[in-house]
């Protein structure tokens, strides 16, 4: 084969071979790395980075190997990056992480300094006089902004719970009926100051009411899986502005809305994880309260309005209107004081 003028190329390809292509090593890409951090970047002029040097119009002499590869595209860029390493290695002070990556180890050190260049030129260029940085997207807040009411751009979840409500439930003003009803459940932590109790007060009440919005969220589903599917819809809820353990704390107290004491049936193992005891005998106790409310009344909120409740911290008490007297019958004593059982406290009826 060399003797016709062929090589050892024509050889390969006669049996199948190919050589492989070279491999042309590119910046790696920045952009989740970039998302899933915050940056603080210095407006100091001296960290402004410089644009990668454009490939040359004129290629190098191809019998100057060395040189040829030392001023290729490839090189150059690669120098570029080694340089502004070496810069942000030499000042740290542009580019301070403030968060750990998505997934909770530390940011490699090449993309958090690359990451804090290229925000910084992105920063240059458009000229911004104004920065918001969005955990998810910005359509949340657009919303919010522009066509939610004052009261209810505050908060997502009782936004999207009170979509769910006006859905859901059968009778209006049954939520709020509820809301009023449950709030003497409140037990503020053992040992908490005026503060802390108030901080926890706010937080069962947000709770509160978001649980009483989807407090009919199944009803028209079969009895059997009415808890565990009610579990599920809370816990895959679209809403970014609640926390993990909030989450498990709804559908705890939906799924015992619909289960009560119940053992024998299906529910989202999610459940049993995350929350601690107090936190979740408190979940527990409002979906029982909830339970209660719902069957005394008929799930109207005339039959809500004729009862209340009271806690003196040892006793539950349920003061009963005339016109509702007839109602309490055994079934409804007997939820009641699995209420009150739920709740650490001594059960009484008052007509």
């Amino acid at each position: 084969a060399h003797g016709q003028g062929h090589g050892l190329g024509y050889l390969r390809r006669l049996v199948g071979h190919r050589r492989a292509k070279p491999r042309v090593r590119v910046p790696p890409p920045m952009a989740r790395d970039a998302m899933a951090m915050i940056y603080t970047v210095s407006p100091t002029p001296e960290m402004a980075p410089s644009a990668p040097p454009a490939p040359s119009a004129q290629p190098a002499p191809r019998t100057a190997n060395a040189a040829s590869r030392c001023n290729s595209p490839t090189m150059r860029i690669r120098n570029w990056h080694r340089a502004t390493r070496r810069t942000a290695a030499a000042d740290p002070a542009p580019c301070r992480p403030i968060h750990r990556g998505s997934q909770g180890n530390a940011p490699r050190p090449g993309a958090t300094s690359m990451a804090a260049q290229i925000m910084r030129a992105l920063l240059d260029r458009i000229k911004a006089g104004r920065n918001i940085v969005s955990g998810t997207s910005i359509r949340d807040g657009l919303i919010a902004d522009r066509e939610l009411a004052d009261l209810e751009g505050a908060d997502f979840l009782q936004v999207v719970s009170s979509e769910i409500s006006r859905a859901s439930h059968r009778f209006a003003d049954v939520p709020d009926a509820l809301t009023t009803l449950l709030q003497p459940l409140f037990r503020a932590p053992a040992g908490a100051d005026m503060a802390k109790s108030e901080l926890a007060r706010g937080q069962f009440e947000r709770l509160l009411e978001a649980a009483c919005n989807l407090s009919d969220l199944c009803w028209n589903e079969h009895e059997d899986v009415r808890g565990d599917l009610a579990a599920r819809r809370v816990l895959g809820l679209p809403v970014n502005c609640v926390t993990h353990k909030e989450r498990i704390w709804l559908a705890t107290a939906i799924y015992h809305r619909y289960v009560g004491r119940k053992t024998n049936k299906s529910r989202p193992p999610e459940l049993g994880f995350i929350l601690n005891r107090r936190r979740r005998a408190e979940a527990t106790t409002i979906g029982l309260g909830l339970r209660f409310a719902l069957t005394f009344s008929g799930g109207t909120a005339d039959g809500l309005k004729g009862i209340r409740l009271t806690n003196d911290g040892e006793t539950l008490a349920l003061h009963v209107s005339k016109a509702c007297v007839r109602l309490v019958d055994n079934h409804a004593r007997r939820r009641f004081n699995q209420l009150a059982q739920s709740a650490d406290l001594a059960a009484e009826i008052r007509l």
